[in-house]
């Protein structure tokens, strides 16, 4: 008698492979001509990001997603005395839980205390592993009125860069760049180091905007020990003064705020 219920446990991992699989394409092909010029080949993914070897559909049908957690700084765009936009990010593999390689980030801003929530893919593109998505304030609906005929809940778009050979060789400290939103709603472009998190949720990591004097503490208790890595004879606290020294260096060139059409006088260009 338990024979056609294992069978039909059978059946249904594989039609739930199946399904993950077709989702998996779909989450693909919505990226549409970014995708034009290579082919989507997600072990690099696999190996160089997660470090493991590329899941079977079989797997990612009946296995929770893997998750890996950093601390993600840059400089704020605020203004005045140098300050350090700390915001903590997820990159997550395809499994039970999710069809696609993604990513969140969570970011706590300065008026209120309110959490923007970024998500989207996780892409491979060339040497750098790519995050495309978007942002939204926690608790917030995503049908939103905005008197364009449609639907608009999203900030606006969210774009972050890194090497993925960094991410390959584990690196303690990894460079990349962004484009985001800030919080008065101006784009903004900004370089940006990650470093692997000893903490597993945004709750417990400190993220939001800070001096760089209060921050003294922060790799003590927010960054994983520096020796699980033994290919770097540097310490975590002379990485820190790096990532320090390099965002408020030459801070113009740090952050920069995009043009809004306010700034451009369009009837007069001509």
């Amino acid at each position: 008698n338990g024979i056609p219920s294992v069978l039909s446990k059978i059946e249904l991992s594989l039609r739930n492979a199946r399904e993950n699989r077709y989702n998996q394409k779909l989450s693909k092909d919505v990226l549409g001509g970014l995708l034009e010029n290579g082919k989507f080949n997600d072990r690099s993914l696999w190996n160089d990001i997660f470090h493991v070897e590329p899941k079977s559909d079989e797997q990612i049908a009946l296995e929770d997603g893997e998750e890996i957690y950093f601390n993600c700084y840059r400089l704020s765009s605020l203004g005045g005395a140098p300050k350090i936009a700390k915001s903590f990010l997820v990159f997550q593999s395809p499994g039970t839980n999710r069809n696609h390689f993604a990513f969140k980030a969570f970011y706590r801003s300065r008026s209120g205390g309110l959490i923007r929530r970024s998500a989207g893919a996780l892409v491979p593109l060339g040497g750098y592993a790519a995050c495309l998505g978007t942002s939204l304030p926690m608790g917030s609906s995503l049908a939103v009125d905005y008197g364009h005929g449609y639907d608009r809940g999203f900030s606006g778009p969210k774009f972050l860069a890194f090497d993925i050979k960094s991410l390959q060789f584990k690196e303690r400290l990894v460079p990349g760049v962004t484009m985001t939103m800030n919080e008065n709603e101006r784009s903004l472009l900004s370089h940006v180091f990650i470093a692997p998190s000893s903490k597993e949720h945004s709750g417990d990591a400190d993220i939001g905007t800070f001096l760089v004097d209060d921050m003294r503490d922060e790799v003590e208790k927010h960054w994983t020990a520096s020796e699980e890595d033994s290919r770097l004879s540097i310490d975590n606290s002379k990485l820190w003064s790096i990532l320090i020294e390099k965002l408020t260096a030459q801070q113009a060139t740090n952050c920069v705020i995009g043009y809004q059409k306010s700034d451009i006088d369009n009837a007069n260009v001509f």
